[in-house]
């Protein structure tokens, strides 16, 4: 989302209550990627579709989509579109590097990812 912020981080990293991520709203229901990267997979978990992408040691899931323009296998760039969120629903992006769980905002703030999530 460009001009987005993250409006609520969920921790639990250590107490498996919640899945640690964040979300991110922004002036419109548009996601783009914040990182070049492969499209791993394009999934629906609890009636809600997921894009999960990689990039490097880096790894995405982008959830709560109502459409998604991308397809598994398929390579992005940075600031391309992923889809749509659903109307009055909020990105929620989970991070990870090296398989190892870290908060979103410190990846959205890192030199290795480009910033189009911008606060």
């Amino acid at each position: 989302m460009k001009k987005g912020k993250i409006v609520v981080e969920h921790r639990g990293f250590n107490d498996g209550s919640k899945n640690p991520g964040a979300e991110i709203e922004g002036k419109n229901n548009s996601v783009y990627s914040c990182s070049s990267g492969l499209v791993k997979a394009v999934d629906t978990t609890n009636g809600r579709i997921v894009v999960y992408i990689e990039f490097e040691n880096y790894s995405f899931s982008y959830h709560n989509f109502k459409s998604v323009v991308v397809a598994e296998g398929q390579t992005i760039k940075p600031g391309e579109m992923i889809g749509v969120i659903k109307e009055k629903e909020r990105l929620f992006l989970i991070t990870s590097k090296d398989k190892s769980l870290i908060e979103p905002e410190s990846i959205l703030k890192c030199r290795v990812v480009h910033r189009y999530i911008k606060y």
